[in-house]
């Protein structure tokens, strides 16, 4: 479930509003065996979708209220109820990173490593996140080895793949917290485990610009994911390169096609560059193209 406001505009700031992808599917204890298990666990699902917009809904009159507030505040010239808290938090990312950290004016990352550190790495409540030596890890260089042990993507899926099964991956390249080229990484190790045409067979894994770790106020992705995973098991269907998301933040309604990495989305220099149909999707090598009149 996505909340997301458009970024304001001057004097005038967008309301938000819930983007509800149908995403939202219960973990079956067992493997549907027939029709009647099928419709079941959809019901489920809907049920559970219709709950999370509810729940969506009322965070989304809340965030608002708060909107409203700070317009009238600004009008009047005066801080009114919340405003200075929804001004803060504009602010994000605009504060050097402090000790304790400031979750309205320091950076997204500086909160997750500062919590990682204190909570799992250091196991001290008041260690200072800004004296760990990233390069050596200084006293804490064992502890770091044995977390990287257990962080470690499992590439053994030839028993998965042999079942058919499918995988659909979708990473965002301003993902801070976690980087794509981890992901890019993974799928490599697929193809050295289980052979390129197994994985190519059994995986689609996409990039999409802007996109950052689960929200984004620069391209926030709406994508009904698990439809194209069932049209993909179900009907065989190759997701392939026709999936198109959709931006419910940064430029509110404008879309994208999803193209298979390495491949990218690629303006075609002609249409409206917030319609996906004016992109097409091209290999790496393809990406500089010569100007009019000129070399690259």
């Amino acid at each position: 479930m996505t909340a997301a406001c458009s970024g304001a505009q001057g004097a005038h700031h967008e309301r938000c509003a819930c983007a509800p992808p149908a995403s939202i599917a219960p973990t079956p204890t067992t493997p549907a065996s027939n029709a009647t298990d099928v419709v079941t666990l959809r019901r489920t699902r809907i049920a559970l979708h219709r709950t999370k917009v509810t729940e969506c809904n009322a965070l989304i009159q809340i965030i608002n209220e708060g909107i409203e507030n700070l317009e009238m505040g600004s009008k009047a010239g005066a801080d009114q109820g919340g405003s200075r808290e929804l001004r803060a938090m504009a602010d994000l990312g605009s504060q050097a990173p402090s000790f304790p950290v400031d979750p309205l004016t320091n950076s997204f990352a500086a909160a997750f490593a500062d919590s990682f550190m204190r909570h799992v790495v250091v196991k001290d409540q008041s260690f200072d996140y800004r004296t760990f030596d990233v390069r050596t890890f200084g006293p804490h260089a064992a502890r770091v080895q044995e977390l990287s042990a257990l962080d470690v993507g499992d590439a053994d899926m030839g028993g998965f793949a042999a079942r058919g099964g499918k995988i659909l991956l979708l990473h965002g390249t301003g993902d801070m917290l976690t980087s794509p080229r981890t992901t890019e990484r993974y799928e490599k190790e697929l193809q050295a485990s289980i052979g390129a045409a197994a994985t190519d067979a059994m995986l689609r894994y996409y990039e999409v610009p802007g996109f950052q770790h689960a929200v984004s106020t620069v391209f926030q992705v709406s994508w009904d994911g698990l439809s194209a995973l069932e049209k993909w098991v179900e009907t065989g269907k190759d997701p392939g390169d026709d999936e198109v998301v959709t931006d419910l933040a940064g430029v509110a309604g404008r879309t994208r096609p999803l193209c298979r990495y390495p491949t990218f989305a690629r303006y075609s220099r002609a249409g409206d560059p917030n319609d996906a149909a004016s992109f097409a999707c091209a290999a790496p090598d393809a990406a500089r193209v010569p100007r009019q009149g000129g070399s690259l």
